[in-house]
């Protein structure tokens, strides 16, 4: 006897997803109202290193920690100043 209640259930679940799937297949699709819009990457670009002390320096830091002299090698200064950048443009996305 639970047998027999068992596939009699299963038929009514297989009817009602039936159902349901018939129902969904026949719902007219939607038009979308705007057309996509593409977006495009620039093209990335290698910076110099006096590029990038010279971004380093123009970024706007009250404690100095960016600032390194402009003389296109990559010293220690110009090594700690963009350790400190990354470091805290990381600590910005972590604790926002």
């Amino acid at each position: 006897m639970s047998t027999i209640r068992a596939s009699l259930f299963a038929l009514f679940c297989v009817f009602v997803i039936a159902l349901f799937c018939k129902q969904a297949h026949q719902r007219p699709i939607k038009a979308v109202s705007s057309p996509v819009q593409t977006r495009t990457t620039p093209e990335p670009t290698i910076m110099s290193i006096r590029e990038l002390q010279q971004a380093l320096n123009e970024q706007d830091d009250p404690w100095g920690r960016y600032k390194c002299g402009v003389d296109g090698k990559m010293g220690k200064e110009t090594l700690t100043a963009w350790s400190n950048y990354i470091c805290d443009r990381q600590a910005i996305k972590e604790f926002q």
